[in-house]
């Protein structure tokens, strides 16, 4: 999707972004209701927005290609700088690790308080037990935290 087709297809859905803004300022029933009976509109509406950002996504890294490669140029600089991307190694063995931990006389309690916490899932794994199993004897080890809710489209 072009620039040009995303700015002028938006102004097709303003009906609906109306409606869409009547319900977030004020969520009355009545704007619930009103909503409701437009839902393949807010369904088309909602598809839109997807291809919109797929679209800028592609545009932006379009645009950050050009800057990377020609930052150098005075004119960006005014307005652009590189930041260099974060970097972050990470164990491949964390037997090895605690094994090579312990021969050099450390206590292996310091190594396991900063490793990464692991799932209940994994752990579940590691000693042979089923999810439930693990967390029934050991739940107070474990904390659960729910992910927002995401709107995925049915078709």
């Amino acid at each position: 999707m072009e620039l040009k087709t995303v700015t002028r297809k938006f102004t097709d859905f303003s009906e609906i972004i109306e409606k869409i803004d009547a319900y977030y300022i004020e969520p009355s029933e009545a704007a619930a209701k009103d909503l409701a009976v437009n839902s393949e509109a807010l369904h088309d509406f909602w598809r839109y927005v997807e291809e919109v950002q797929k679209s800028l996504a592609e545009i932006k890294t379009r645009l950050e290609f050009y800057i990377v490669s020609n930052c150098e140029k005075a004119a960006l600089q005014e307005h652009f700088r590189i930041q260099k991307g974060a970097r972050l190694t990470k164990c491949t063995s964390m037997v090895k690790l605690m094994e090579r931990f312990i021969d050099k006389g450390y206590s292996p309690l310091a190594l396991i308080e900063q490793c990464t916490p692991i799932s209940s899932k994994k752990a579940a794994e590691a000693f042979g037990l089923s999810e439930a199993a693990l967390l029934e004897e050991q739940g107070d080890l474990f904390e659960t935290k729910q992910n927002k809710p995401s709107v995925k489209m049915t078709w």
